[in-house]
């Protein structure tokens, strides 16, 4: 257990420290490193792997958060939107009903003078 606690401090630790790291790479193919910039890393090869790929896998999720975000801020303008239209029919509706209803109740007093 103690064990598994410290893999996983040094796993928090490695990220927090990738978290000030930008990587930007610019691979190709016939090997040139003149213009490149050296950056030598000691460690385990693997875990540096996967820790690069964390960072970029890191970088794309809070990239997709943003798109949610922005999808989520355009929905609830889309839901505003909706609720003012079918508000605006309802208070429509109720309109015309109302003016119906008067009419109704004019044209029934009419008929009942008359039936009187």
């Amino acid at each position: 257990e103690r064990e598994r606690l410290e893999e996983d401090l040094s796993m928090a630790k490695a990220l927090l420290m990738l978290n000030n790291v930008h990587l930007s790479m610019d691979l190709s193919e016939d090997g040139d490193t003149s213009v490149a910039q050296v950056v030598k890393l000691k460690g385990n090869r693997h875990l540096i792997q996967f820790l690069i790929t964390l960072k970029q896998k890191v970088a794309l999720l809070n990239r997709q958060c943003l798109l949610l975000r922005g999808d989520m801020l355009y929905l609830s303008h889309e839901m505003s939107v909706c609720r003012h239209w079918v508000l605006q029919s309802f208070r429509m509706a109720m309109q015309h009903q109302s003016q119906e209803h008067s009419s109704l109740q004019t044209r029934f007093e009419r008929l009942s003078k008359v039936l009187n």
